[in-house]
């Protein structure tokens, strides 16, 4: 088994925070010491992990908008959230990059990872304008800036501790707090193509 696996499986498995550079050595069937020689750090290695879980969602995503037919906010929302199926490492790991990852950087890792990010976003969202041709110029990066913040919220809001399922179970008047992630994505994701496509047209009226 690949380091980059074996830290994933382990990841999904239990918990950040739970993962050790031992176990993933141990999973992946190297040497600690050789597992460093790879990854400097535990973040170095998940940043490695995300980006290439980004890679592989922006490649899906402008597959799909560089599809023939006509466009629409109701077909670009379809795309979204059909890139996100089984892709919960993807979304899972994202919680994990602000707040955690990018905390213990060196200046190059950090420059080179922000700098794949931005060619990503600049590209897929220009792809995007071009399906949603009442965007001006930049929108489609900006929306994307905010899809990724919406679905961090959502994926954080959803996966709630043990204890915390314990206790919404305990009492249904609790349930009006559950995020299912996957259906309020969706209604998130095309409200806020809406969203965008009003501050638009009050601009122009």
């Amino acid at each position: 088994m690949g380091i980059m696996t074996a830290a994933l499986n382990l990841w999904a498995n239990s918990s950040y925070r739970a993962v050790s550079m031992s176990e993933v050595a141990e999973a992946a069937g190297v040497a600690k010491g050789t597992l460093y020689l790879y990854f400097e750090t535990k973040e170095h290695l998940f940043l490695a992990l995300l980006e290439e879980q980004f890679d592989a969602w922006f490649e899906n995503v402008n597959s799909a908008l560089d599809g023939d037919g006509s466009w629409d906010t109701a077909r670009l929302c379809r795309v979204l959230v059909a890139s996100l199926e089984n892709r919960e490492s993807f979304t899972g790991l994202q919680c994990l990059l602000e707040s955690v990852l990018e905390q213990n950087l060196d200046l190059e890792t950090a420059r080179s990872f922000k700098q794949r990010l931005l060619e990503h976003t600049v590209s897929t969202g220009a792809r995007i304008e071009h399906r949603l041709p009442s965007l001006r110029p930049g929108q489609g990066a900006r929306f994307l800036i905010h899809l990724r913040a919406l679905l961090t919220g959502l994926r954080q809001m959803a996966d709630v501790s043990p204890i915390v399922k314990q206790v919404m179970a305990e009492n249904p008047q609790l349930r009006v707090l559950e995020v299912d992630f996957r259906k309020e994505s969706s209604a998130a994701i095309q409200g806020l193509i809406q969203g965008f496509l009003s501050q638009q047209a009050a601009r122009q009226a």
